[in-house]
């Protein structure tokens, strides 16, 4: 007699896998076949938002919200998905500009840009908040002049002043007063490095973890407007430097809201192998780099 135990004693484990149909025939019964099939169990199916909403807690764009997908290797499932836009969703939007000297005339074009950013996004939202944030390159040879007198000012050959080398500076919390924005865009002072590629993804780094002190919401959507005219560093190129320490993708912004670890920690590619999961654990939304 045939049973589940003594199935594969003639013919060797490898009759185990087959077809349904020809186990059944070979004498394996019903209730002992394997035969998974894949499947969709969606856990929570809520109506999409339609109109304004009071709380942003209970806007609803996408549906189903939560879903378990079981699938079989080589087996394909459909999903249905529905995706609606809520009017008047939350926006924070953080402009990281490049304050290197060949970005001296693009600072002088964004000085009412505050008022028109926020003029344009009210055609979206009535809820919009934005901030700001420069960067130039690791302030460490061989990215910067390391006389004392190019320390203090990196653009004293041609001569003009402009503020040393810096990695990161936040200045600005996002906030609802687009004149705020325009004046402290107006005090800004351009600084400078040797190479072309900047610091870029240190930058983009620390405005991403630094969830507090920039001011992110967690209901909101985030947008990150990064501004240069060039490149930004690739790879390991801090190891011209001496700086190989990977970066821990934490926030290190000092009493003075500049970041702290420009020469220790790498910057560069490495940071956005570890953007995603950074910002995700904080409850934060996407940042969209545009």
């Amino acid at each position: 007699m045939i049973t589940s135990k003594n199935f594969t004693h003639l013919s060797g484990a490898g009759e185990r896998c087959d077809t349904p149909a020809n186990l059944l025939a070979k004498g394996c019964q019903l209730p002992f076949i394997e035969n998974p099939v894949s499947r969709i169990e969606v856990l929570q199916n809520k109506p999409l938002s339609v109109g304004r909403q009071k709380n942003s807690s209970d806007i609803v764009q996408i549906a189903p919200q939560s879903l378990v997908l079981k699938l079989r290797p080589g087996r394909e499932q459909t999903l249905q998905v529905q995706v609606r836009q809520t009017e008047d969703y939350p926006v924070d939007l953080y402009y990281l500009m490049d304050l290197s000297a060949s970005m001296d005339d693009d600072l002088n074009t964004i000085k009412e840009l505050g008022s028109r950013l926020a003029k344009e996004m009210s055609k979206l939202t009535s809820n919009f908040r934005l901030g700001f944030g420069s960067f130039v390159e690791k302030p460490v040879s061989p990215f910067m002049k390391t006389t004392p007198e190019e320390i203090t000012n990196p653009c004293s050959s041609i001569p003009y002043f402009c503020l040393p080398t810096f990695g990161f500076k936040h200045i600005l919390p996002l906030t609802d007063d687009a004149e705020r924005f325009n004046e402290i865009v107006r005090k800004q002072k351009i600084s400078a490095n040797i190479d072309t590629p900047e610091g870029g993804f240190d930058a983009i780094m620390q405005a991403a973890v630094c969830k507090e002190k920039i001011g992110w919401r967690n209901d909101s959507l985030h947008l990150l407007v990064f501004v240069s005219d060039a490149d930004s560093h690739f790879g390991m190129d801090s190891k011209l430097a001496g700086i190989v320490i990977p970066n821990d993708g934490l926030c290190h912004l000092d009493h003075r809201n500049e970041y702290s670890m420009s020469t220790v920690l790498v910057g560069n590619l490495q940071c956005l192998q570890l953007f995603e999961p950074q910002v995700g654990p904080r409850g934060g939304n996407c940042y969209e780099a545009i």
